[in-house]
């Protein structure tokens, strides 16, 4: 029977692997810190990144798996913005926190945060 340290490894490694498939080109992968938790980047953009007047939006995030996730929240930072004024900088990191509580039920839930 496998240890909860190992559940959570293998749930964390399985959440990663299906993240890249979806994501491709939109996250790298980080060395892992001393504690060996995975981390990784993502930059986030609408479907549609430009607009008819050439206007491009985008976020990237850091998040380091904590060795209990998913039942403790990952650390979540916001690395960049790019195209949005400092109002929508502050409305995008309240909007960002409001959903990863709500989300935060112990299941994994990276991918609908992405999305």
């Amino acid at each position: 029977m496998a240890s909860d340290k190992e559940k959570y490894k293998q749930i964390q490694e399985d959440e990663f692997e299906n993240l890249v498939l979806i994501f491709a080109d939109s996250i790298t992968e980080l060395p892992p810190t001393k504690k060996k938790q995975k981390q990784f980047e993502i930059k986030l953009d609408p479907l549609s990144t430009t607009s008819t007047d050439g206007v491009f939006v985008s976020v990237t995030l850091f998040v380091q798996f904590t060795k209990n996730y998913p039942s403790t929240i990952p650390e979540i930072n916001i690395k960049e913005f790019v195209g949005l004024s400092s109002g929508q900088e502050k409305e995008f990191k309240k909007t960002l926190n409001e959903e990863i509580k709500s989300l935060a039920t112990g299941d994994e839930f990276l991918f609908d945060l992405f999305t």
